[in-house]
């Protein structure tokens, strides 16, 4: 117990989950946090916000992945994102992956395309207090049998049973609902931190001339979806677009921020942008892989805003002002 917060702190195992029994917190009459053995919730109230998927999901057992956010929800509750859509089976709501994990050049499956690789949850935290609610997970990556094709990935051993290539602590931070002049937001922070361990491991986006991959948003698009940049409004193209640290995605009732931390490397990162029924991006680090030493572990931070109404540039400037320093 911590003074004047919950903290629910639950070891994982995806091989063996715990049976389906929520555990939840509150602190306050806003924020409140339920955990199973598959998802943790956070609501705001009777609304919710978020739901992190922490046991593996499949479809017909393929495209087997967890460690995500699914759904995001707008703030009057309705959800933003898409898990399992039949034009890209391998998208899940709020992400971040890379067709390219590499050991010693050597592929380690393909993470984007949930084949032949797992992300084991080991621990999960969830501190609510009035002012926070702070969502910490443990997850070890684990590459299956690289010489296996999607229809064997079913076959291979258990993930624990596989060898673990990285560890990685992801920090989720959930704020409360805020207002500015013209609309009401939230801010949703993100820092991932990537520990290999194995020497010679890099990550990569796709070997080709977008190089997508990294911190990615399957925004719903079936409602008019604007595009704009720290340039002015934005025309997704077919590659990486370069409009600055922040991209505003904005429908009628509202819309959602996707900020860039100017410490992540590579900033400001490309934008892969798409009108079409597909994935947002904010690119990094290409089609070109970066290597992540062991003893120099890869942070990257990102902050989500949903919003309702609507938030002029300057007024986005200011938010990104905050979060430029925040620490």
């Amino acid at each position: 117990m911590i003074i004047g917060a919950m903290l629910i702190s639950i070891p994982c195992s995806a091989q063996q989950p715990a049976p389906p029994q929520a555990n939840s917190a509150s602190s306050s009459p806003g924020f409140r946090a339920a955990l199973t053995s598959e998802t943790a919730t956070i609501q705001d109230g009777d609304t919710p916000v978020l739901v992190y998927q922490r046991a593996p999901r499949s479809l017909a057992g393929k495209w087997t992945r967890s460690h995500y956010i699914h759904p995001l929800y707008d703030l009057e509750g309705q959800p933003i994102t898409e898990d399992f859509p039949p034009d890209h089976l391998h998208h899940r709501g709020i992400f971040w992956a890379w067709h390219q994990v590499l050991v010693d050049g050597v592929p380690q499956g393909d993470p984007w395309l949930c084949q032949n690789f797992t992300w084991d949850v080991r621990r999960l935290r969830v501190e609510v207090d009035p002012a926070v609610v702070r969502l910490q997970a443990i997850v070890l990556w684990r590459p299956g049998d690289v010489a296996a094709t999607a229809e064997q990935t079913t076959a291979l051993a258990p993930p624990a049973s596989r060898r673990a290539i990285l560890r990685e602590r992801t920090d989720i931070h959930v704020h409360p609902v805020e207002q500015e002049e013209l609309s009401s937001y939230r801010c949703i922070d993100f820092q991932i931190r990537l520990q290999p361990l194995v020497a010679g491991l890099a990550i990569g986006g796709s070997d080709d001339t977008k190089g997508y991959g990294g911190f990615s948003a399957r925004i719903r698009m079936d409602r008019p979806l604007e595009f704009s940049g720290r340039t002015g409004p934005v025309e997704p193209q077919v590659n990486q677009i370069h409009a600055g640290p922040w991209m505003n995605f904005a429908w009628p009732e509202g819309g959602m921020l996707i900020l860039n931390h100017p410490d992540n490397p590579n900033s400001p990162q490309p934008w892969i942008l798409r009108r079409q029924k597909s994935m947002q991006n904010a690119a990094f680090p290409g089609r070109s892989a970066y290597a992540i030493p062991q003893d120099q572990p890869l942070k990257l931070r990102y902050r989500i805003v949903i919003y309702r109404g609507t938030l002029s540039t300057s007024a986005i400037e200011n938010l990104y002002k905050d979060y430029e320093n925040s620490h």
